[in-house]
């Protein structure tokens, strides 16, 4: 039994012509003859009864013929899924970034498309750049997001976003007087690090005055907000800091000490669901 024998029980149900019922379907009266008897055979009953005036049913073919409605039904319900399931994205993100990204962008960004593809498993690393890097290369993960180059790298890369390093302070400080001010470090990739070691070592003539080390950014900006000294941090991380003064790095050409976040990946990875992430960011 197959879609086309219980749309021929449909038109059995509704004309009882078996010239009527292969003129619909656009086949030979013998075509639908043999269907039936098919039908018959597969059901083990009689369906219909020839008569001088043409075809009857018979009580079995009076209940089959009403059964055809819904198998029909059943049928495009059945297709309707296929289709849906065929359009569907699933599979596997593999997705490295680094600390920065990961705690200050990436959650927003996942929880919007965890809401349109939820049938898409999450492998996400976080970690320093140096190591997104190493799991990039050892093809460990399929994206690697960070603020760092790779010069020898010569598959795709797009820039996401562009982020200034500021000076952080509850108090108006003035950029001159920083030497001489306790000064609150915390653990940055090393990127970041020499960025900033360049920016110093250019304008001035001794160490920082460091007071105090921390692990991790959260701590750092605390202790910035409890006057602890000033930190140099990445905007990002303090656009929920209404009371903490900011004032951006800049370089010998006046321009602010930027940081530039890329997106890495091979361009075989746009199939889904990868590209369907790519897209995201991108648009």
């Amino acid at each position: 039994m197959d879609e086309r024998d219980w749309l021929i029980l449909k038109y059995l149900k509704e004309y009882q012509n078996i010239t009527q019922i292969a003129s619909l379907l656009y086949i030979s009266q013998p075509s639908v003859t043999k269907r039936l008897k098919k039908i018959e055979k597969f059901f083990g009953a009689s369906i219909i009864e020839k008569k001088s005036n043409g075809i009857i049913l018979t009580e079995f073919g009076r209940y089959i013929v009403s059964c055809a409605g819904t198998m029909l039904e059943e049928y495009e319900l059945v297709r309707r899924e296929l289709a849906e399931l065929k359009e569907r994205i699933s599979g596997t993100l593999r997705l490295g970034t680094t600390n920065l990204y990961a705690k200050y962008c990436l959650p927003t960004i996942l929880k919007i498309f965890k809401e349109k593809y939820p049938d898409v498993s999450l492998d996400i690393v976080t970690d320093w750049n140096k190591e997104i890097k190493k799991a990039f290369i050892h093809n460990k993960i399929e994206l690697a997001i960070m603020e760092a180059e790779l010069p020898d790298w010569k598959g795709e890369k797009e820039l996401l976003f562009t982020d200034r390093l500021c000076i952080a302070s509850r108090e108006r400080i003035d950029a001159a007087d920083l030497p001489k001010l306790p000064q609150i470090h915390y653990r940055m990739d090393k990127e970041m690090e020499e960025l900033i070691a360049g920016w110093w070592d250019a304008n001035y003539g001794q160490k920082a005055a460091i007071s105090v080390e921390v692990d991790d950014i959260d701590s750092c900006k605390e202790m910035v907000v409890q006057g602890l000294g000033y930190a140099i941090l990445p905007k990002l991380a303090l656009s929920s800091h209404e009371h903490i003064f900011l004032d951006d790095i800049l370089l010998d050409d006046k321009k602010p000490c930027e940081i530039h976040t890329w997106i890495y990946f091979e361009r075989s990875s746009l199939n889904a669901p990868s590209g369907e992430f790519i897209g995201m960011l991108l648009n």
